[in-house]
């Protein structure tokens, strides 16, 4: 006697639970920005006879500045042009050295004469 296999049917059920859950969830999500738009875009301004309506312009975005930090890092594991080459950049940054390599000391006190 065979036995059944219950593993394919099983998948198709699942596949369709889940394709109706992305669609309920997406209608959802549509319907959920379309009153936050609704709230932003649709501010009225009252004329005086009450009947004419005109939408407020929408605010631009604010200017958003930001400050990005770059950290070097691994230093000490030699000491050449490479690593005096960041020490020479003309820039903000912050050099990780792993202690107790070779060079870890000297390209410390490189670092650290070079004003970082």
């Amino acid at each position: 006697m065979k036995k059944k296999d219950f593993r394919t049917p099983l998948i198709y059920f699942l596949t369709v639970v889940i394709a109706v859950l992305l669609i309920v969830i997406k209608k959802q999500d549509d319907r959920l920005k379309e009153e936050i738009r609704g709230d932003e875009i649709g501010e009225f301004e009252e004329k005086k006879d009450k009947k004419s309506r005109r939408l407020l312009p929408i605010p631009p975005p604010p200017e958003l500045k930001g400050t990005i930090g770059l950290v070097i890092d691994d230093f000490g594991y030699r000491d050449d042009e490479v690593s005096d080459g960041f020490l020479n950049l003309n820039s903000r940054l912050t050099y990780a050295i792993i202690p107790g390599q070779k060079y870890s000391t000297a390209f410390g006190q490189k670092a650290v004469s070079a004003g970082y």
